[in-house]
């Protein structure tokens, strides 16, 4: 790929798109597991590639005939696409609503075990075949109860409440 012209245009592109990938992983790591938040952390994520692709459209659009600049229509094809792929099982889990379960049958696994213990947990459910991240303050109540009843988004994976029915 043959540089551009003008340096300058990529070094004012880049606090733009590194402000955007901040607040891509400040979602990612401050944003809980379960409940509203969590289900519409994709939704605010696929938003957040919008402006990213029409910032890099707009600053490109007179080299949009130029063979020498068609990285930013593949970039802008991209975020259209990744934002289109996020958004889409929230919108469906929007429309569908949440499902509830109660259940004996569950068990609770730790997603990354090679990390240390504030790595996440998941909650597995052998009887609907899927798995849910789960925030680690509900590791132990979980790992003591026989009896849950968990409400949940089917599309997006995500949990929206888990109740406690029977402890040991």
């Amino acid at each position: 790929m043959p540089l551009p012209h003008n340096f300058a245009d990529l070094y004012r592109e880049a606090p733009v798109f590194a402000a955007c990938g901040a607040v891509y992983f400040a979602c990612d790591i401050f944003l809980p597991n379960e409940g509203w938040p969590a289900l519409l952390r994709p939704l605010f994520l696929a938003l957040l590639l919008i402006p990213c692709a029409r910032y890099l459209w707009r600053t490109r659009r007179h080299d949009r005939l130029s063979w020498r600049y068609q990285y930013p229509r593949l970039c802008v094809a991209a975020a259209g696409t990744a934002a289109i792929i996020m958004a889409a099982p929230v919108c469906l889990d929007l429309i569908g609503g949440s499902r509830n379960l109660s259940t004996r049958d569950f068990h609770i696994r730790e997603s990354m075990p090679d990390r240390d213990s504030s790595g996440g947990f998941r909650l597995v459910l052998p009887a609907i075949r899927q798995d849910f991240p789960i925030d680690n303050r509900h590791y132990h109540p979980l790992n003591r109860a026989t009896e849950i009843r968990v409400a949940y988004w089917p599309q997006s994976g995500i949990i929206q409440r888990i109740d406690i029915l029977q402890s040991r």
